[in-house]
């Protein structure tokens, strides 16, 4: 029998652990990535909204809380805006729920540039948008943005290679003026928006009580 010495064996030994432990790094490193990006679809999930990317309502009525908070504190002012697209059931049922999510997406997109880095604009769920103004004259600046996105709505969009007509319905509350809760903002904002509809849609309408009724 050949005799191996004692050296070599032990060199031999320390490069299979060696690369035993290599092996079991790079296993670990790959597990901890996969976790991490695990959790960051978690936390996509549960605040952004999945067509858009944008903000979906539970991460929004995080945010509602803490803007009311700061209006409690600072006694600041902010308006929320609650916007639906007019005439997106019938668009959905005429070209399909992928020309639909295109209409969604592309809303998406047009609202973002009517607004500033510092407003929080989210996707409510169907064809509904949420929208926080903070503005020392938030009733003056919700009037002009409120009209900016009824125009730019009112753009043509392309779908399924078809060109289609859409409007927005907004609704207007503000905060303290028209309650300091998220619940009362929210279901207060709604009814403005049915309002704004009710009176012939492709238009703004902002709660009354302390506030000017504004319409296009």
């Amino acid at each position: 029998w050949l005799v191996i010495p004692f050296s070599i064996i032990v060199v031999l030994f320390s490069i299979f652990i060696s690369r035993k432990i290599k092996i079991k790094t790079l296993h670990l490193h790959k597990a901890i990535a996969d976790l991490e990006d695990s959790e960051k679809q978690k936390k996509q999930l549960a605040y952004f909204d999945t067509l858009t990317s944008l903000t979906n309502r539970n991460l929004f009525t995080e945010i509602l809380e803490h803007e009311i908070y700061q209006v409690k504190r600072y006694k600041e002012s902010f308006a929320l805006l609650y916007i639906d697209l007019d005439r997106f059931k019938f668009i959905n049922d005429t070209l399909g729920h992928d020309a639909g999510d295109e209409l969604i997406i592309e809303t998406g997109k047009r609202l973002n540039k009517c607004t500033r880095e510092s407003d929080i604009l989210a996707r409510s769920g169907g064809d509904e948008f949420l929208l926080i103004l903070s503005s020392p004259n938030s009733q003056k600046h919700s009037a002009l943005v409120a009209q900016k996105i009824i125009e730019t709505i009112s753009k043509p969009f392309m779908l399924d290679g078809h060109e289609m007509f859409i409007s927005a319905s907004i609704g207007i509350v503000f905060c303290p003026q028209n309650g300091t809760d998220s619940t009362t903002l929210l279901k207060r904002a709604d009814i403005e928006m049915y309002e704004a509809k009710a009176n012939g849609k492709n238009q703004y309408h902002a709660f009354e009580k302390n506030a000017t009724s504004y319409r296009t």
